[in-house]
């Protein structure tokens, strides 16, 4: 289903921008769709009579303050959602996949959404066979050295893996981590999630498709 364009040229589409109840337990969102944030507090700002039997929500988190659409029937059940809420591929295995959820969900907290990020690398390097007592370090030079990652994309890893360190020791010089910090690290992490199993997955998945 298109994602509802709350505000658009829609024929007889009423507005209504009075306080109202919080309707966030009754849509059972886990996440934010546009921070993660778990649990979240979604304030609704505007509801808009789409239809006889469709209303649309503009809401706001708490947490981040950017907004999210929600498309619902008149007992405020959902039906489409913009933007739609993260998740992540099943071709990613369990452990990499989980940190990656944990690390979106803390990206309010970017000292723990790095360091989540991080893990999530480290799951996928290992998972790739990068195992025993190695650093991080030395699976992420062992990986680019056998060309399963780029020499870019190396260096992208060892800033990562530069943060995450910082973020785990006590250094009292180091600046405060930043959610754009947090979220340039789940970018990478995401990225060789995608790089790694996804696009792999789906290659297996099309070759193995019957011809039309």
């Amino acid at each position: 289903m298109p994602s509802p364009r709350v505000g658009s040229k829609v024929t007889g589409a009423r507005h209504s921008s009075a306080p109202f109840m919080t309707l966030a337990p009754g849509f059972n969102l886990k996440r934010c769709p546009q921070c993660g944030v778990a649990a979240p507090n979604l304030v609704p700002r505007h509801k808009y009579e789409v239809s006889p039997d469709r209303m649309a929500f503009f809401l706001s988190c708490a947490s981040c303050m950017l907004p999210t659409t929600v498309l619902t029937n008149l007992f405020l059940q959902p039906l489409a959602w913009w933007p739609e809420p993260k998740t992540y591929s099943q071709d990613i295995p369990q452990k990499p996949r989980k940190s990656l959820d944990e690390a979106r969900a803390a990206l309010s907290t970017p000292s723990l959404s790095i360091v989540g990020s991080a893990r999530a690398i480290d799951y996928m390097l290992k998972e790739r066979g990068y195992k025993g007592d190695e650093s991080l370090f030395r699976r992420i030079a062992a990986a680019a050295d056998d060309h399963v990652i780029t020499q870019d994309m190396k260096e992208w890893a060892d800033e990562v893996r530069r943060e995450s360190n910082i973020e785990r020791h006590a250094d009292d010089d180091a600046p405060d981590a930043t959610i754009e910090d947090a979220e340039r690290v789940l970018k990478f992490a995401e990225a060789l999630a995608e790089l790694l199993f996804e696009l792999p997955a789906r290659v297996k998945r099309g070759r193995t498709q019957p011809n039309e």
